[in-house]
């Protein structure tokens, strides 16, 4: 059964989004974490400063079965808002802090190219068993796997909720090492620049400092460049030590430390899908749908319309389980909302039935183009309640979807 390459694409690159950074071709494992799971992790977590020692082994023995794939779904709502926000950014888009580094990276992008310059990947940065979300630019994109080093921003979760650890702009950037090791680098002119190695806190909160070095004017004097070292993270000379090296060996450390920036595979925007709870099962609503080859129905037997004729379009059957009235088959243009919190679309109607039954079955013919939805239907349930729905296909199996907004 062939679909088209658009979903093809979609099946390949889904997989990546269900990976921790790094992995590929590796799905998720079908266990998931309860709710009471992460809280008593996070319970662990905020006993640390009593005992750490013991409660990172409990929170291990807690979490031994799970993957870092398994905690994706925490991290679900902000993943979506994140997509929205790609998705509606303009230039008076207005970036919330931990969306500047995004907002930086892809402004003046169009939506689908934005979408696929940005991913995400999870990985347990800090050793506590709760992995962290990194958002990464995309560096390199065949279609086939999608590579980022510079981190946009980070995450880990923290008091039941997901929680910014750090920012990366232009002006200020960070990498990861193998070893999990966070390296940054930043500069705001010629006379400071700083660069340094960092650990997470135990409990993924906050960067600690490993070794960080900088350079700044010595008694104001833009003459006299100094450079500096210390282990504290402060800008303040008073409380670093000049480094003892050469400004050649100075460099070097800088040079020497890029090139341990690790590159990791990461799924980008495009493909992004929200998690089980927010995905409706559409044989359970009055209105279903399947694409064609999946059905023995006669085309005869039923109402048609083509939407397009892209030259990539497939047909796709929508049947009624109850009675169904005022039905429209409509194009959907994504529109931002004011709340940034709910998903809406301004609606066209194309096709109209004043009823559609369970007898006679509507076949359209349509192109699913790109990620973002172009099609919807609305009607008027048994009940007299009007709902209206976008159509996808899914990221995890190449199937139709049909989401209620």
């Amino acid at each position: 059964m062939k679909k088209i390459i658009t979903i093809m694409c979609v099946l390949t690159t889904s997989i990546c989004m269900l990976c921790s950074c790094g992995t590929s071709n590796k799905k998720n494992s079908a266990k998931q974490p309860t709710k009471e799971t992460i809280e008593n992790s996070d319970n662990i977590q905020n006993e640390s400063a009593s005992d750490d020692n013991d409660s990172n082994k409990d929170n291990s023995n807690e979490n031994e079965s799970l993957t870092d794939n398994d905690y994706l779904y925490i991290y679900d709502d902000l993943l979506f808002n994140t997509y929205k926000f790609i998705v509606g950014m303009n230039e008076e888009t207005e970036p919330s802090d931990d969306q500047v580094g995004i907002f930086e990276a892809l402004r003046g992008e169009a939506p689908e190219s934005a979408l696929l310059k940005a991913g995400y990947c999870i990985k347990d940065l800090s050793g506590d068993g709760i992995p962290e979300l990194l958002i990464f630019q995309i560096d390199e994109n065949d279609s086939d796997s999608y590579i980022g080093s510079r981190l946009l921003a980070a995450y880990t979760y923290k008091d039941n909720a997901p929680l910014n650890i750090f920012v990366g702009t232009s002006r200020n950037r960070y990498y990861l090492f193998d070893d999990n090791t966070i390296f940054n680098e930043g500069s705001n002119g010629a006379a400071y620049t700083i660069f340094g190695t960092y650990n997470l806190s135990k409990d993924g909160s906050e960067l600690v400092t490993k070794d960080f070095y900088f350079t700044s004017p010595i008694n104001d004097d833009y003459s006299n460049i100094g450079f500096f070292h210390n282990t504290n993270g402060d800008l303040d000379i008073s409380k670093s030590k000049e480094y003892e090296g050469s400004e050649d060996d100075f460099w070097k450390v800088s040079t020497d430390l890029s090139a341990k920036i690790t590159s990791y595979e990461v799924a980008p925007f495009e493909v992004f899908h929200a998690g089980p709870d927010d995905v409706v099962d559409t044989k359970s609503l009055p209105v279903s749908g399947v694409f064609i080859e999946d059905t023995t129905i006669d085309i005869n037997l039923c109402h048609q319309f083509v939407a397009d004729t892209s030259g990539n379009e497939v047909q796709i059957v929508l049947s009624a389980s109850e009675r169904i009235t005022n039905f429209q088959f409509n194009s959907l243009e994504y529109i931002e909302t004011s709340d940034n919190e709910s998903v809406d679309f301004l609606m066209t109607p194309m096709y109209s039935l004043d009823e559609l039954t369970s007898d006679k079955p509507l076949v359209v013919t349509l192109t699913f183009f790109g990620t973002i939805p172009s099609y919807g239907i609305s009607y008027t349930d048994a009940n007299g309640t009007e709902r209206k729905f976008f159509l996808e296909v899914s990221g995890m199996d190449g199937s139709l979807m049909i989401t209620e907004y």
